[in-house]
């Protein structure tokens, strides 16, 4: 009788993070069924928190089919609409970094959600994680929004965490910068140095990412850097890669990087092009200049 006693007098749970809970399940469960539907339907919910937002957001932006429909995307982009400005200034670093994604891979063009969203990353910006910058610079460049002055504050923390940064995280940087066109010589150099100690760590899209954006801030002033030294490094990195087969793309942009290399280097890639993978089927025989790299999307 004690006991059913104490167990009476334990406080209760308030209501409202009952509902949260609830909400948060049905978003879940709704992504994991494919249903967007059901996930617009749970983003009606009056107590809707920052976190279910951000999950139902990046939630909608993995369904594949809404993803492969521009009419799919935008009624997702005006589903959205109303609960992230309603919720973004609560949002949390990580549900930021995965609304900005979201923009990124619907192609957002709604200059206000962007506002909104890009001012709270700013206020932010040093409590991101190594792959929250990844997300977000590769949303930057996927929107083409190269004048934004997130961009500033972006680089200066690059520059304090890249040597936390996995590889695809500083491959999907990288890109995400020469994507841009920004050079900046005081990000670029520690970053170079990172590429260097992580290039056994690459797989074949980090590396190619990695190369292509290479291939293009070779141009830039960075304060007498040994290129030398680093495209040794990822040339011996590409080499084991090449062993085991590249795909196209990548192997294109491999090459492209390596233009003016010594013929020892491009003995390999020349048995790589003799001898593609077996899911290759055809490439350009004669690249002028390859394709940008398909960067990962960041992941959850």
């Amino acid at each position: 009788m004690a006991l059913s006693h104490s167990l009476c007098a334990l406080p209760r749970r308030p209501r409202c993070f009952v509902r949260t809970k609830s909400t948060q399940q049905s978003i879940l469960s709704a992504a994991a069924r494919g249903d967007a539907e059901g996930i617009y339907l749970a983003l009606k919910h009056h107590e809707l928190s920052p976190i279910s937002v951000a999950t139902a957001a990046h939630r909608l932006a993995k369904l594949r089919p809404l993803r492969a429909s521009n009419t799919l995307r935008q009624r997702g982009l005006r589903e959205l609409q109303a609960p992230i400005l309603a919720a973004h200034t609560d949002f949390g670093a990580q549900a930021t970094a995965n609304t900005v994604w979201t923009l990124a891979v619907l192609r957002s063009t709604d200059e206000i959600v962007w506002e909104s969203l890009s001012h709270r990353a700013s206020q932010q910006v040093q409590q991101f994680s190594g792959r929250h910058l990844s997300n977000l610079a590769w949303s930057v460049a996927i929107l083409s929004r190269s004048d934004a002055p997130l961009l500033m504050m972006l680089s200066c923390e690059v520059m304090q965490k890249v040597k936390e940064m996995s590889p695809q995280s500083l491959a999907n940087i990288l890109w995400s910068f020469a994507f841009l066109a920004i050079w900046d010589s005081e990000m670029l150099r520690p970053s170079l140095d990172a590429v260097h100690t992580s290039a056994p760590a690459f797989n074949s899209r980090d590396l190619s990412n990695t190369l292509w954006a290479l291939s293009l801030y070779r141009g830039s002033e960075t304060d007498g850097f040994d290129w030398k030294r680093l495209l040794v490094s990822l040339a011996n990195v590409a080499k084991v890669q090449a062993e085991g087969g590249l795909h196209p793309n990548d192997l294109t942009s491999i090459a492209w990087a390596f233009v003016d290399a010594t013929p020892l280097q491009m003995h390999w890639l020349q048995r790589a092009a003799a001898s593609p993978s077996k899911d290759q089927n055809t490439w350009a025989t004669e690249p002028t200049e390859p394709q940008r790299p398909a960067s990962y999307e960041p992941l959850d």
